[in-house]
């Protein structure tokens, strides 16, 4: 006989804020920083700007670890959530707004009473007025029924008088006569003698401006707790051990299938922030999705999207795309702080603005000089995955990462792209230097005089602003006879926009384009996908570059190092072939040219003869003598790919060889 299958059934459970206990004193919450961290979406600055995360703030203490160091992408803030808002300006007695949008008018004060205890003559307006504003700076429910406790006493008589059934004129004369309930006195302090004055219940309730219901709470909750001097507290939200608990074993379920999801790095900010990055090409609800079919599948229960969301936000530090930063941290700190603020900001402000608009002037100043002088701008393209595809294999799998890096001719509208994947070679300084030094060398060949060349880029100092670079231009100036000067001017730090960016944003068009005729299974395809851009009717120049073509600009004799100038302040550079030029600002010259000693007479030896130590040299030589391979777990989740006939066989040899 067949058994049963195992039934899976949906478990969830979210923990929902408690509307009836936030109170306006100050509380923890209310002292949180309610500005998350924004991560620094441009990897191009110096260590000292702030991290992207976007508005949410990542908790990074020191003495954590790594593990805790990658967590709480968002830390919640109860505090300025809109029902505790509403909650606020409710207990607070101010006009607020319902979840109906109806608005709420704020309590008032009402007229005083006629009575036999002549209330009116003990208080008269200005004091009750103080009175119904103590009572409402209260602002929170618990404190304003503890206000009315203390303000009440139960009045009770000498002689109780219980009338018989009998008497009653009630058809039904089998039930017990109850007592009548007993009654409450009412008092108020003078607010200037502090002396304790009895009022009746129109006068207290009409001073505070309530009505019966909060009075009658107040009774209800004090004939629970008779023998004490506090009330109940509120009870509303509190599930205590009643709420429904999902076990660790489920949650650890949903965790597993987060961690399964393949991370990017950031193409932008990799030293400057620990958050991680997946593909953009779902959301969390499609993520839960598939969650929920695997786990059906499996025939073991699951947890709804609330629970599941949950845990994607407060225990993972995850972002669907990598940042890239469209607005200048400076300029949002200046016009978003107070007076003072921007007053203490102001001259720092105007010469961060100063700088953004004179290196923007200097360019469209460089592009009016002579045939001699080429301009270009240079920029690394965030990582181009390989292979792509519809199915949901491709999106759980590391993909190959395929990398292009731009050089744009601002003069004559050519852009060249040198391309190679992760199997090949890196993206650091080595990389970024072979692709620059080959650019130089195709001007040096077409070249018919000397020529001068100025470069642009954005103030990355693990591609574009290290000495290694820097040499690398002083080898080129040195060794092409056609090169007379090289100028590098670096951006202003969030104002570093540039043409290759407009050329990138083209590529990924062209990409999803071609995306949506089918899947993309080899970087060929992506090779294929950026030679056919266009830019003013010019196609693209693409270069596929192997592990051969990377040369070591790292090993080359550091001739311009911190001795000499210091990198990270530096705004312009200009290279000569025996003495550097600098600037440390837009608003001044260049400072008197440095000269620069000739390069050291070495044994031309290779670094795989000198057993992996690192010689300076005054040539260039390949750095790579084999492939890279790529990490082995990245490798066999691309096999599994054509197990599953995802990918044609094709292929295979290619992914096997890697």
């Amino acid at each position: 006989m067949e058994e049963p299958a195992e039934e899976y059934v949906e478990v969830s459970t979210v923990s929902q804020p408690n509307e009836a206990e936030e109170s306006l004193d100050n509380s923890k919450d209310g002292q949180r920083n309610l500005a998350g961290e924004e991560p620094n979406a441009s990897g191009e600055e110096e260590p000292n700007s702030s991290g992207e995360e976007e508005p949410a703030m990542i908790v990074s203490q020191q003495g954590t670890s790594k593990k805790e160091r990658l967590v709480k992408k968002i830390v919640p803030n109860p505090h300025n959530w809109k029902c505790n808002v509403q909650k606020r300006l409710k207990n607070s007695g101010k006009a607020y707004e319902t979840r109906k949008k109806q608005l709420v008018s704020p309590k008032k004060m009402k007229p005083a009473c006629n009575c036999k205890l002549n209330c009116s003559s003990k208080f008269d307006d200005a004091k009750r007025k103080v009175i119904f504003n103590d009572y409402w700076a209260l602002a929170d429910v618990q404190r304003q029924r503890e206000f009315i406790h203390a303000n009440m006493q139960t009045l009770v008589p000498k002689y109780r008088y219980i009338r018989d059934p009998a008497c009653n004129n009630t058809a039904d004369t089998t039930k017990d006569m109850k007592p009548r309930a007993k009654n409450e006195m009412f008092y108020f302090k003078d607010p200037q003698t502090e002396s304790r004055i009895r009022v009746c219940k129109v006068f207290f309730r009409n001073t505070l401006g309530i009505s019966d219901r909060t009075i009658r709470t107040v009774i209800e909750k004090r004939q629970k707790t008779p023998s004490t001097m506090t009330l109940e507290g509120e009870k509303r939200g509190k599930h205590g051990n009643n709420g429904k608990k999902i076990s660790d074993a489920v949650k650890n379920a949903v965790r597993q299938h987060i961690n399964s999801i393949p991370r990017l790095e950031s193409h932008y900010c990799r030293k400057n922030t620990q958050r991680q990055f997946i593909e953009a090409g779902k959301t969390v609800a499609d993520l839960h999705r598939n969650y929920v079919e695997n786990q059906k599948t499996l025939r073991k229960p699951f947890v709804n999207y609330l629970m599941y969301n949950n845990i994607f936000k407060t225990e993972f530090n995850i972002s669907f795309q990598t940042p890239k930063k469209d607005q200048c941290e400076d300029c949002i700190q200046y016009e978003g702080g107070n007076e003072k603020q921007k007053k203490e900001y102001e001259p720092s402000y105007q010469q961060h603005i100063f700088e953004k608009d004179a290196s923007r002037n200097e360019r469209e100043n460089d592009l009016k000089t002579g045939d001699l002088t080429h301009v270009a701008a240079y920029d690394l393209q965030a990582v181009l995955p390989c292979p792509q595809g519809d199915a949901s294999s491709f999106y759980y799998l590391s993909k190959l990462s395929v990398y292009n890096f731009t050089i744009y001719d601002m003069k004559k509208d050519v852009t060249s792209c040198y391309i190679w994947h992760e199997g090949e070679g890196k993206r650091g300084a080595v990389e970024i230097g072979t692709c620059v030094f080959k650019y130089i060398q195709a001007l040096n060949d077409s070249a018919t005089q000397p020529i001068n060349i100025i470069f642009y880029s954005d103030n990355c100092s693990g591609q574009n602003k290290n000495y290694a670079m820097m040499n690398m231009y002083l080898f080129a100036v040195r060794n092409l006879p056609k090169i007379a000067t090289i100028t590098h001017k670096y951006l202003i730090k969030g104002h570093t926009q540039n043409i290759s960016d407009t050329c990138h944003s083209m590529i990924e068009k062209k990409i999803k384009r071609i995306r949506q005729g089918g899947p993309l299974f080899h970087p060929e395809a992506l090779i294929s996908a950026i030679k056919s851009v266009t830019m003013k009717n010019k196609p693209f120049n693409v270069f596929v570059l192997g592990h051969k073509d990377f040369l070591d600009v790292e090993s080359l004799s550091a001739v311009i190092s911190a001795d000499i100038i210091q990198i990270s302040q530096v705004r312009n550079i200009k290279i000569l072939k025996e003495t550097v030029a600098v600037r440390y600002s837009y608003e001044q010259e260049f400072e008197n040219p440095i000269p620069l000693p000739g390069p050291p007479i070495l044994p031309k030896t290779t670094r795989s003869k000198d057993k992996g130590k690192k010689q300076e040299k005054d040539y260039l030589v390949s750095v790579y003598d084999e492939k890279i391979y790529i990490p082995k777990k990245k490798k066999e989740g691309l096999l599994t790919l054509f197990k599953k006939n995802l990918i044609p066989s094709f292929y295979l040899e290619f992914y096997s060889n890697l």
